[in-house]
């Protein structure tokens, strides 16, 4: 059986097929654009479709019509089965963490988890080694810290689109580097002190960071595991099976 399992992001669209634990080709993506959508999984061969949202239903029903409506499709939020247990209260948990847990549930069972996912939030979950979920932390995500700054003052500039572009050492030597820092490098120092306590407490842990900006943590979070880009869409996956339709 070939299943279609989809990430519904806050900015983007991330997609593939998998069949017997193993992805069949790359993963897709793009912006909330419906005939790019429509143009890029079209040629799509698959049984079941099983996403991920954080978006409301009505937001990704559009995109959702343009699969191939012979198969079946259903969200993990509708699923009875879980590869975890969890202190948090399910129904208010994002799906994305919901996928990014299974998947590093599946990846490393019992072993204590510290999973990180830097997207537009950074999200922080622990896992113990009884694959229990013991909560987590929401924080600002890079590009969000850095649209604060003229959102909240008068003065300060927009630098999301830069923050790419950009690389600084502390202290910073002029405004727009020390906005870069602001945004990026407090947000290391977030992530640095997370994992640093992490491994205090569970000195044979697995930290595993994920998501689309977690190329601005590479040079600095020590002992940390930097997934797959399809890391989530395997956790959307591992749920899947828990839960065939």
């Amino acid at each position: 059986m070939k299943t279609l399992c989809i990430d519904f992001g806050n900015t983007r669209i991330k997609w593939a097929v998998f069949q017997n634990d193993q992805p069949l080709g790359k993963v897709f993506d793009c912006e909330y654009d419906i005939e790019k959508f429509s143009k890029k999984i079209s040629n799509a061969s698959f049984d079941k479709t099983i996403y991920a949202s954080v978006k409301k239903d009505s937001e990704i029903m559009p995109f959702l019509k343009k699969i191939n409506t012979s198969s079946e499709s259903k969200s993990i939020k509708d699923l009875q089965k879980f590869n975890f247990t969890s202190d948090y209260d399910l129904s208010q948990i994002g799906q994305d963490r919901m996928a990014v847990i299974a998947a590093g549930v599946e990846a490393y069972p019992n072993r204590p988890l510290l999973l990180i996912d830097a997207g537009t939030c950074i999200t922080y979950d622990f896992v113990n080694e009884k694959n229990h979920h013991l909560g987590g932390m929401i924080s600002p995500g890079i590009t969000m810290r850095a649209k604060s700054f003229p959102a909240f003052t008068s003065n300060l500039p927009d630098i999301s689109g830069k923050i790419g572009d950009l690389t600084y050492s502390f202290p910073a030597k002029n405004t727009f580097q020390a906005l870069w820092l602001g945004s990026v490098y407090s947000a290391v120092l977030e992530a640095t002190k997370m994992t640093d306590e992490f491994f205090r407490q569970y000195p044979d842990g697995i930290c595993v960071i994920s998501g689309g900006d977690s190329k601005y943590f590479e040079n600095h979070l020590k002992n940390a595991i930097f997934a797959p880009a399809n890391f989530l869409l395997k956790g959307i996956y591992a749920l899947f099976k828990l839960n065939e339709f």
